[in-house]
């Protein structure tokens, strides 16, 4: 008896195929509606991978013949596509230059950046992007990030600390006000920092610019605390107010429930159309909806993955 045969036979038992398509509902199911279950957030990470996973299915049992248990491994993998496009960015295109006011901003990781980190500092001068934000910023980064970029940016809103929550704004345009944004964690008892700058961008209409780090959520605790911090900074700022960028490493992907709710909070618009498949994507450019996002990369050197960097311009009505 052929493989092909075998396998065939082996799924058109009834106790198979009832497991089989219970297995696909309960995976996407697990996706879908997380809640606050631990495992199935866990899961609902890797949505993305589980699509291919699905088409691979589809594909398995169209060659035995297995034609129910085909079309239910397309059902799922159409709701879990419905399900990350809802998450994403809906316009597939890039909108064509207009002649509005435009402006760009990238997010670096100052612990990828350590390996070539002469190189990538050269690489992210060469994008002449007006506002360059650095996440994991130490005190001793401090000096040689001035030496590099003090020239090209000499409005600057620190916040150094020895933990991983140091962030820093480098802007080309006037930073009109800094504030500090605090989120007390009850869980783990510490004090998790957000930066909002407000830019004197474009005639009266400020631009707000918000940085932020998360912990990666490790457990239940974890993205209860995720959650609480992206919850209490929607409530600090205005998104309504004025032009908004948002850059964050959150360690959660987009369609992440803590990041989905937090964009609808303050109407923002996510600046990554699609991702790296081996890298899941775990920082963010953020706009509000009066931009439209023009452009969009990931940035890489010969060792690690270090940034982000979008351009954005003003929305015609």
């Amino acid at each position: 008896m052929s493989v092909q045969r075998w396998l065939k036979r082996f799924f058109s038992s009834v106790p198979m195929q009832v497991l089989t398509m219970a297995g696909l509902a309960g995976l996407t199911l697990a996706v879908l509606f997380p809640g606050q279950v631990i495992y199935f957030k866990k899961i609902s990470n890797y949505a993305f991978y589980l699509v291919f996973l699905e088409i691979g299915l589809v594909f398995f049992f169209l060659i035995i013949n297995q034609t129910r248990l085909m079309y239910a491994s397309l059902l799922a993998c159409g709701l879990l596509c419905f399900f990350l496009r809802q998450a994403s960015n809906h316009n597939l295109v890039l909108p064509a230059q207009n002649d509005q006011h435009k402006i760009s901003a990238g997010l670096f990781h100052m612990s990828a950046l350590q390996s070539y980190v002469e190189d990538d500092l050269a690489a992210i001068n060469r994008l002449q992007s007006d506002i360059l934000i650095f996440t994991e910023v130490t005190p001793e980064w401090k000096p040689y990030l001035k030496e590099q970029l003090d020239s090209c940016y000499p409005y600057q809103a620190w916040l150094t600390r020895s933990d991983p929550f140091g962030q820093v704004i480098f802007s080309r345009y006037a930073i009109q006000s800094t504030d500090t944004l605090y989120y007390q964690d009850s869980v783990y008892h510490i004090e998790i920092p957000s930066l909002r700058c407000l830019l004197d961008w474009e005639d009266s209409h400020p631009l707000q610019c918000i940085s932020t780090y998360a912990l990666p959520p490790l457990d239940d605790a974890g993205y209860r605390r995720l959650g609480g911090q992206l919850t209490e900074l929607a409530a600090q700022v205005s998104g309504n107010a004025y032009y908004t960028l948002f850059s964050g490493l959150l360690n959660v992907p987009n369609w992440t429930t803590e990041v989905t709710s937090f964009r609808q909070q303050l109407r923002l618009l996510d600046s990554r159309r699609v991702s790296k498949f081996f890298k899941l994507p775990f920082d963010h450019l953020f706009y509000s909806d009066r931009f439209e996002c023009t452009s969009f990369k990931e940035l890489q050197d010969p060792v690690n993955y270090y940034g982000i960097f979008g351009t954005y311009q003003i929305k015609v009505p």
